[in-house]
């Protein structure tokens, strides 16, 4: 399922090499852990009519600050090629070759999706700028001016306009994907659910490559599979994860090479999954059959490519890179 290899982070000082490491996750065969169909979740029947939702991992290539100024770059290329993407690239990361097909178990009366809207006041208050009931007159129209405003509809009531309100944002959408992982039906089953939640935990945990700087946990696209009305969110992180044990929990030595491994009768698996862009219109046509929302991609080459062959060919490399992306997908 995959190997951990050591990969070199070299530091540049003045008259001082230094090359730190740091341990990777690499996938062993396509990375693509389709547990849906390959692994013990279930205890019988097909699986032809369960949801399932795909998670596809990258890795931040970079620091926030690189992170920022590469998607100033990818805008400006936008721009000048004719277009202005209403997203463009947000997050600056390389594909980890990761891919995790996993059982979307909707019980009755479980969230599909949970839209929430905040609006709020705005800047512009007329009460302020006419001098509420008289007595608090702006500097626009001036003391007097203000009382008279007040002095003029007094008569009517109480002295008060209807702010407008303004909206201000949509909360990020959360979801829980939880399924179990049985260990009793094969010594095979058992080894391979310990890869899984193994791998699981470990690119979900950030990475110290010095002790200034560290590398943070992956994120991911999400998107249901094979049918429309699911979710299709651009960029993703694990909020939590937890690994829960069902039945006894053994320390069991019949795996390859003697191996000893704690391995409980069952995994309780829980992942709770957290927007990192929040859900527009645009991003939801693409759970009903519009094309998806991207704003994760790899930008590394584009200070060269604009320092040496301008915006354009800039440009034509990140069409290139997702139309090999998008070839790539099953």
């Amino acid at each position: 399922m995959f190997r951990l290899t050591e990969r070199e982070f070299p530091i540049d000082i003045p008259g001082i090499d230094i090359a730190n490491s740091a341990l990777k996750a690499v996938p062993n065969g396509s990375g693509r852990i389709n547990v849906v169909d390959n692994f013990r979740w279930k205890n019988a029947g097909s699986t032809d009519e369960v949801p399932s939702v795909t998670l596809i991992e990258y890795e931040l290539e970079f620091g926030v600050w690189v992170q920022a100024l590469a998607r100033l770059a990818n805008t400006a290329i936008d721009f000048f090629s004719g277009g202005l993407d209403p997203y463009t690239i947000l997050y600056n990361g390389n594909a980890t070759g990761f891919e995790y097909n996993l059982p979307l178990l909707i019980k009755d009366g479980d969230k599909i999706r949970s839209i929430s809207n905040s609006w709020g006041k705005t800047d512009f208050d007329l009460n302020k700028i006419l001098g509420g009931d008289g007595e608090k007159a702006s500097s626009t129209l001036g003391s007097i001016g203000g009382k008279v405003v007040g002095l003029a509809v007094g008569a009517l009531g109480d002295f008060g306009t209807e702010n407008v309100q303004m909206f201000t944002g949509t909360s990020p959408e959360t979801i829980i994907i939880t399924f179990p992982l049985y260990n009793t039906v094969s010594i095979n089953d058992a080894y391979n659910n310990y890869l899984l939640v193994s791998l699981l935990t470990f690119q979900n945990l950030k990475t110290r490559n010095t002790f200034l700087t560290y590398i943070p946990p992956k994120i991911y696209k999400v998107k249901t599979q094979n049918c429309l009305g699911g979710i299709d969110w651009p960029a993703a992180y694990i909020e939590n994860l937890e690994i829960s044990s069902i039945g006894t929990t053994r320390e069991l030595s019949e795996y390859k090479g003697n191996t000893t491994i704690l391995t409980p009768e069952a995994y309780k698996i829980s992942i709770t999954l957290k927007q990192l862009v929040a859900t527009s219109s645009n991003i939801f046509a693409g759970a009903i059959g519009s094309k998806s929302v991207n704003v994760i991609g790899s930008i590394t080459n584009i200070a060269s490519k604009l320092a040496t062959n301008g915006i354009v060919d800039a440009s034509n490399a990140l069409k290139e890179a997702d139309a090999r992306e998008n070839a790539a997908k099953p």
